[in-house]
């Protein structure tokens, strides 16, 4: 069996790959890869419908993209992929693998994480910056929210530093399972993975509340983290650019919580929040 490749040349933004993935969907394409200039597609070859040039010329008129094909044998694809599956460091201190990788003791914290189709490997710039945040804050003996979940990758890490409770929540079955499986993977986490969404939470409380979503849920769902966090307690959001951190600091803000640094990588964010103790209220 060969398969056709299809290279198209499309900016880097979430938005516009969406719909190009879609647009290809319909055409037969069901294996995608991003790379930092281009979208892959793949489609076994000699499947009916538009050829290689008929796409082209549909995805430059509809999109304005150049692309480029070429025909490929078929190969052991999850032995290539895995070869090309790297880990993610941060410093000597965390290393975020994946089962098949070789393990390591050079680390103070090893977590394996199955890279499914759950966010949340530590490849992306949010991902990676909220696990340096919450490597730098005492996390011993508290009870920790992660929101927006997904590979539970967050909640994780908050349980094998020492929090006394952990719950992640997500509204995606698919990332709900993996969260559970992934958990299970990494002996000594403790960790209560829940299908839903903020109005799950019911008025439970928590001493660190981890988000890292998407800017126009984080707008609609930070009065329910301020409501869900104990005085004293802090917020860490990610999932949003640079240029929103203006927006989200304003909703932040209006509930009484303040700014106490953020982080940047590739224009995504994150922030650290806090909700003043009633001492500093004062």
């Amino acid at each position: 069996m060969e398969y056709l490749e299809l290279k198209v040349f499309v900016p880097s933004t979430e938005r516009e790959r969406e719909r190009l993935i879609g647009f290809l969907g319909m055409k037969g394409f069901d294996g995608f890869m991003e790379e930092e200039e281009c979208l892959l597609a793949y489609r076994e070859q000699g499947e009916d419908g538009m050829s290689p040039a008929e796409i082209q010329e549909e995805i430059r008129q509809t999109f304005g993209y150049s692309s480029a094909t070429a025909v490929i044998p078929d190969q052991n694809w999850n032995a290539l992929w895995e070869q090309s599956y790297e880990d993610v460091t941060i410093g000597r201190i965390l290393r975020v693998r994946a089962p098949f990788h070789k393990p390591s003791d050079a680390y103070a914290y090893e977590l394996v994480i199955e890279p499914k189709m759950s966010f949340g490997t530590a490849h992306h710039p949010t991902t990676r910056q909220m696990l340096a945040l919450l490597l730098e804050v005492p996390v011993e003996g508290q009870r920790v929210l992660d929101m927006g979940s997904g590979t539970a990758v967050l909640a994780i890490l908050a349980s094998l530093r020492g929090a006394s409770l952990v719950m992640a929540v997500d509204n995606d079955e698919w990332a709900w399972r993996n969260g559970m499986e992934n958990v299970a993977r990494n002996a000594g986490a403790g960790v209560e993975v829940v299908l839903g969404d903020a109005q799950t939470l019911g008025g439970r409380m928590f001493d660190l509340i981890l988000a890292n979503i998407n800017r126009n849920i984080l707008l609609r769902d930070i009065p329910v983290y301020r409501d869900c966090l104990v005085a004293g307690g802090s917020l860490m959001m990610s999932g949003f650019y640079l240029s929103d951190l203006g927006a989200i600091r304003e909703a932040a803000e209006a509930t009484g919580m303040r700014l106490l640094r953020y982080t940047d990588s590739e224009q995504w964010v994150a922030a650290h929040f806090s909700l003043p103790a009633a001492s500093e209220t004062m």
